[in-house]
């Protein structure tokens, strides 16, 4: 799934889709309604615990700035129809680019709204609780607490967003104009520990170029990560690119388990 404004959509920037069979990319689709509008629309991120799509929009008639996050689901094989984030995710101003972790309690987002350290920053929310009827403790309770911008560690004075977070909830890819390296924006990667994010590390130039390298992410299948850049020998003005995983860091496994805990007396 990628951002494209080519001929053939809906109008603006749509998302397409196309699927990989025997290596090869097939040719591309439009997702069309209810996702793509005459507007610009831009996927983030897929959430496997409740069949959702993240994904971007700008000035939609039920936006509450210019760019908002929303959020369909896909239901018997059709996409629902997109509901804003509503506040306190977005606000009057611009909002986009979400990474949700995979049990959906928190959300990592791009936002210039007022508190950050300048220019765009990234901002983090987690789910709220409630306590649960049917049994002891709390459960999420569906609403966004308040967003915290996520410190000088990531966010610099300069332009600093498009967040993917691992499905271990513990590293962050995301890039950056405002800590030097290669050259425009470089992609960086921060560890959470001990209860903080730590410094940027900057990925290097097997991956930084002296362009913009920014929409960097890891599929489940582990063989290539992808990110977007408008360097040199580009077809157009910014290209999806692809890296081999072990190539750029060491290669992890990840077990997900999906199901039901029932109790054998309620």
């Amino acid at each position: 799934f990628f951002t494209s404004d080519r001929p053939g959509g809906q109008g603006g920037q749509d998302v397409w889709v196309s699927y990989r069979k025997d290596g090869v990319w097939q040719e591309a689709e439009n997702l069309g309604p209810p996702i793509n509008t005459p507007g610009n629309e831009g996927p983030d991120c897929f959430s496997i615990w409740d069949n959702a799509l993240y994904f971007t929009a700008c000035d939609r008639e039920d936006s509450l700035g210019g760019c908002d996050l929303y959020v369909s689901f896909l239901l018997a094989g059709r996409w629902s129809n997109p509901q804003n984030l509503g506040p306190p995710i977005n606000t009057k101003h611009n909002e986009q680019n979400a990474s949700v972790s995979p049990d959906g309690d928190f959300i990592i987002f791009t936002s210039d709204r007022p508190g950050g350290l300048g220019g765009a920053d990234l901002w983090m929310a987690k789910k709220g609780r409630k306590l649960s009827r049917l049994h002891p403790g709390f459960e999420p309770s569906g609403r966004w607490e308040e967003p915290v911008n996520m410190g000088p560690n990531i966010n610099t004075p300069d332009w600093d967003g498009v967040g993917f977070l691992m499905p271990n909830k513990t590293t962050l890819y995301f890039s950056s104009r405002g800590r030097g390296g290669s050259g425009g924006a470089d992609i960086f990667r921060s560890t959470y520990s001990d209860g903080e994010w730590g410094f940027a590390e900057n990925m290097g130039d097997i991956i930084n170029t002296p362009r913009d390298d920014i929409y960097f992410t890891l599929p489940g299948s582990g063989e290539l990560a992808y990110f977007s850049s408008d360097m040199a020998g580009g077809r157009g003005a910014e290209d999806i690119y692809s890296i081999p995983i072990p190539t750029l860091i060491p290669r992890t496994r990840l077990v997900v388990i999906s199901g039901r805990v029932r109790d054998a007396e309620t």
